[in-house]
């Protein structure tokens, strides 16, 4: 009885020794909204580190979309490039096959003639 109550325990995932602390937005006393911010804290550096966290602008929301375009184009670059190499390849081995069913012919043309 003793080992089935340790290994229900085994296989059940440890809990975590703290929780999260979620600080709602604060506001200044003129009842404005300050901007939005993460604090850390690590224990390397006995500081701590304040993150901005905001929407992103215009320009951030047009440089996104230039990078994933670009990310874009050179995807569509390099799969032309594939194709582009291929079509050479491919020629030649239906030129090969052709070539080698003709030259059969004529070897048994002449044979016969």
């Amino acid at each position: 009885m003793a080992d089935d109550k340790d290994s229900d325990q085994a296989d059940r995932p440890d809990r975590p020794r703290s929780e999260p602390e979620i600080i709602p937005p604060q506001r200044n006393r003129a009842g404005a909204d300050q901007p939005p911010y993460i604090w850390l804290s690590t224990e390397e550096n006995s500081g701590t580190q304040r993150i901005f966290v905001t929407r992103p602008g215009p320009f951030a929301i047009i440089a996104a979309l230039a990078v994933i375009g670009l990310v874009v184009a050179a995807i569509v670059l390099v799969l032309l490039g594939a194709i582009l190499i291929w079509i050479p390849v491919v020629i030649f081995i239906i030129s090969a096959v052709l070539l080698r069913q003709y030259w059969r012919r004529l070897q048994n043309w002449f044979a016969q003639g």
